[in-house]
């Protein structure tokens, strides 16, 4: 190998940058997430449900009300006011059932849907909260990157499984040697800055 073809990381996440700018396929990698997983701004909301509520709700078995609307103003605020119409007890128990350990992952996600203005997206974000090692947000930033490197048929999230969407984000994850959350950030502020 020669001197010219041995760049340094940041010449080479710049490089990458220009193709992707320049209209080549998105390529997720290693580089790709150190590059864009710093640019992603990490709200003091999103910070207390990821380093309080989540890890609360799976210690005790059950996410509050309060958490839950947390989670409303940080990822469903358009749904907002449709959430806000739950009583704690709805919030408790359906969260309850979602988020213990004997339920199986598979059933998750359509257990949070019960709730009026859930959707994937916001059902997405409660189990990424609980789980950060299971669970990945799934967004429209999310699936448009995703969709930009070849990884799923459309970018609207509406149109993804998630089954399918989670799987190529762990595999993606395990691939780059990252977390869920920073592959995550990485698509997230990839799409922001396209």
């Amino acid at each position: 190998m020669d001197a010219t073809s041995d760049t340094s990381k940041s010449g080479s996440a710049r490089s990458s940058a220009s193709a992707r700018k320049a209209g080549k396929q998105l390529t997720i990698d290693r580089a790709f997430v150190e590059e864009y997983a710093p640019r992603y701004p990490i709200s003091d909301l999103e910070d207390r449900v990821l380093r309080k509520d989540g890890p609360r709700a799976l210690k005790k078995g059950v996410m509050k009300r309060k958490a839950f609307l947390r989670i409303g103003q940080w990822k469903g605020l358009a749904a907002l006011s449709r959430l806000e119409q739950h009583p704690a007890e709805d919030v408790e128990f359906i969260t309850s059932l979602a988020v213990s350990r004997k339920t199986p992952d598979k059933f998750r996600v359509s257990l949070l849907r019960v709730l009026d203005g859930v959707g994937v997206p916001l059902a997405s974000s409660v189990l990424s909260a609980v789980f950060p090692t299971r669970f990945a947000i799934m967004d429209a930033r999310a699936t448009d990157a995703l969709h930009a490197a070849g990884h799923l048929d459309s970018g609207n999230p509406a149109r993804a499984d998630y089954a399918h969407y989670i799987s190529t984000m762990r595999t993606l994850a395990e691939d780059c040697g990252c977390s869920l959350v920073d592959l995550y950030r990485a698509l997230y502020a990839w799409a922001k800055d396209r």
